[in-house]
């Protein structure tokens, strides 16, 4: 079964193309308008910025997903989810550049992916 779902999000608007699969409640398809981003530090290092940027205790609105792994070798790989690359922009400018400024630059910057292709999501 195919459905097309339409919705705004921080004022854009965002398509879904999903169907379901051979799991009753599983989705899978693609997604125009959002934008993927990884980023790996060493673990001290992600967990200051992870903490200091309030990823969890205060998720910036345009985030539609993050996961973080530790990647066993000392570093921590994380993937974010965005609302658009302009989100990631305001996220940059509002919390993001006050820390640099402040502290510096991360050992590493994220790497911008552009918008996912396919996805898999399980209800």
């Amino acid at each position: 079964m195919r459905r097309q779902v339409s919705s705004e999000r921080a004022g854009e608007r965002e398509r879904i193309s999903a169907d379901m699969h051979s799991q009753p409640n599983a989705w899978s398809g693609s997604i125009v308008g959002m934008f993927v981003e990884t980023i790996v530090l060493p673990r001290a290092e992600w967990e200051r910025w992870y903490e200091r940027l309030g990823y969890i205790t205060s998720p910036p609105s345009a985030l539609v997903s993050m996961i973080a792994w530790d990647s066993g070798d000392g570093h921590v790989t994380s993937v974010n989810v965005w609302d658009s690359p302009g989100a990631i922009a305001d996220f940059f400018m509002e919390r993001v550049r006050p820390m640099v400024e402040a502290e510096g630059e991360p050992t590493n910057k994220p790497q911008r992916h552009g918008e996912p292709l396919a996805f898999y999501a399980r209800d």
